[in-house]
């Protein structure tokens, strides 16, 4: 029988984010949630320590394009000090610019973090999936190296039209094959801001006939929107809420959970 889990990202970016996923978590809609502990507070990390024998806590790398609370190497930060684009980071290491030891110093602060609430993580992502990027994928899999990361997120997208994210599995596959991968695709259309229930049983019936066994569904829920962003929180969180995914999942013959 086919898998499929449901994970939320951006976990911290900010409170209508951390609400939005606390929604779903509240509802017992999601499989995973990745943390993004550079920005999350306190008391929003506190409140996940309850799930994590429910639900899987995931580490949401985050080297570019956002505003942390805090960093543990300024070489990331940009003249804003906000963390450098994701064309700028990539131009860097590639140029040597910044060292591998900076990028595990990063790795190890944000990872840490999740350590001093309680929190261990079981897999990990990335803001903007830099780790997909060449010559990022084979060092994240030296940094989770003896960690309690046991899986990296595969960006094998389930549809075609997807170029960026076909563009990132093609990297992932010409660097190592990965044996630390747990889906066979990642499902990312629910950023199109679909909401209606005929949407989300089409993307239930294409993962079902495709040839895939196993699906991660990417979900960036949330309380509220922000301006020129490329993601509907707001109407993902409507979607996730209004389907009733356990009638279709049992219509398509599809697993859904642990």
């Amino acid at each position: 029988m086919k898998k499929i889990r449901f994970h939320a990202d951006d976990y911290g970016w900010d409170t209508g984010a951390t609400e939005g996923i606390q929604q779903c978590l509240e509802n017992g809609l999601l499989d995973g949630v990745s943390i993004m502990s550079t920005h999350a507070d306190n008391a929003s990390l506190f409140y996940l320590q309850r799930f994590q024998e429910s639900v899987d806590l995931g580490l949401h790398f985050t080297l570019s394009n956002a505003a942390p609370i805090d960093v543990a190497d300024p070489i990331f930060l940009a003249d804003d000090q906000q963390l450098l684009s994701t064309p700028n980071l990539l131009k860097k290491i590639i140029l040597n610019e910044i060292s591998f030891a900076s990028i595990q110093k990063e790795f190890l602060y944000q990872l840490h973090r999740l350590h001093d609430f309680s929190i261990y993580p079981v897999y990990l992502d990335s803001h903007h999936h830099v780790h997909a990027f060449p010559p990022l994928f084979k060092r994240v899999q030296q940094l989770i190296e003896g960690t309690s990361i046991q899986y990296i997120r595969c960006c094998r997208p389930l549809h075609w039209h997807d170029t960026r994210r076909v563009l990132l599995q093609l990297f992932q596959w010409m660097q190592a094959p990965s044996n630390t991968y747990r889906s066979d695709v990642l499902i990312t259309d629910s950023i199109s801001g679909e909401t209606s229930t005929a949407f989300a049983e089409k993307m239930v019936k294409d993962f079902a006939c495709s040839r895939c066994s196993s699906a991660e569904w990417m979900w960036h829920p949330g309380s509220t929107e922000r301006s020129q962003s490329i993601l509907h929180r707001q109407k993902e969180l409507q979607l996730l809420l209004q389907t009733p995914w356990k009638t279709l999942f049992e219509k398509y013959e599809i697993e859904w959970r642990k």
